[in-house]
């Protein structure tokens, strides 16, 4: 099995109460199915939560998402930055992109060109309609856009002008957008809900409590004002966003595959440890 994340905090966020608490129990029910299963958790922080929640600590290995170069954008000139700060990912409200609005007052204030650019795939018009109305309220609509379904392309461009992109979710089991914000040299500013293994304080960005609205806007400001700072920041960036090749990761997984076959023919075997790198022979 491959588990991303202990879903509790994403329930509360989307739906109503009683609704999150049905679903949270559910989660627990279908982890217990799978305690006697090899476990895959994306980063070291999600491996934490999922043997707290029950399973065997010797059977849950820790792989990180292939990133295959097919993902990344064609090497070109570097693209000129500008004070722009790109939120991607789903448009649902569990993913708080209404947090990074709300930030924006305060960032405008030091910042005065800054633009805000929330982009994803198209999932919930309700909220994308009280995301254009949040901007209007406070002020900052001029220095807000929606960019719904981009492709893959437009996302990279984006990333590769900004300043910083945003990450404000409640829990991420891995956040596949900081790799590729680093990737372009783009720092990010994240929840401290991002797994620790993905976004490293003070190195590739900054991370932030949960909604809290004055940190998320002094971090922003930080990245967007202190060229020092941004130049520190994106070198660290590139070079962490490399740590996650195929080249590096894929080995990491067949390792994973091989361990769990060998404990379902000996149900003692231990997984936990994943090799990084082959340099075996592998058994038939």
């Amino acid at each position: 099995a491959v588990w991303y994340q202990i879903n509790r905090e994403i329930f509360e966020e989307q739906y109503s109460r009683p609704i999150a608490m049905a679903l949270t129990w559910a989660e627990h029910m279908v982890l217990a199915l799978h305690r006697r299963c090899t476990v895959l958790a994306l980063t070291e922080d999600r491996r934490r939560e999922i043997i707290d929640a029950g399973c065997a600590s010797e059977r849950v290995a820790v792989i990180p998402p292939l990133m295959l170069d097919s993902q990344w954008p064609a090497s070109g000139a570097e693209a000129e930055r500008e004070p722009l700060i790109v939120w991607i990912g789903k448009i649902r409200r569990y993913k708080c992109a209404h947090h990074a609005i709300k930030a924006m007052p305060e960032v405008v204030r030091r910042v005065p060109r800054a633009r805000l650019v929330i982009a994803g795939r198209r999932d919930d018009e309700a909220y994308e309609e009280e995301l254009r109305q949040l901007a209007e309220r406070l002020g900052v609509a001029k220095h807000v856009e929606l960019r719904l379904n981009i492709s893959d392309d437009e996302k990279f461009a984006l990333l590769a002008r900004a300043q910083a992109a945003v990450i404000t979710s409640p829990v991420e089991g891995f956040s596949i957008v900081v790799i590729e914000a680093n990737r372009c040299g783009t720092p990010i500013v994240a929840t401290e809900g991002v797994p620790r293994d993905t976004a490293k304080d003070g190195y590739n960005g900054y991370l932030v409590p949960f909604n809290d609205r004055v940190a998320l806007a002094s971090a922003l400001v930080r990245v967007l004002g202190d060229a020092s700072t941004f130049d520190a920041l994106t070198v660290n960036a590139r070079h962490h966003a490399e740590q996650f090749s195929i080249e590096r990761t894929g080995p990491r997984l067949d390792e994973a595959i091989d361990a769990a076959l060998r404990a379902s023919a000996h149900p003692s075997a231990d997984v936990s440890h994943v090799a990084s790198a082959r340099g075996r022979d592998k058994a038939a």
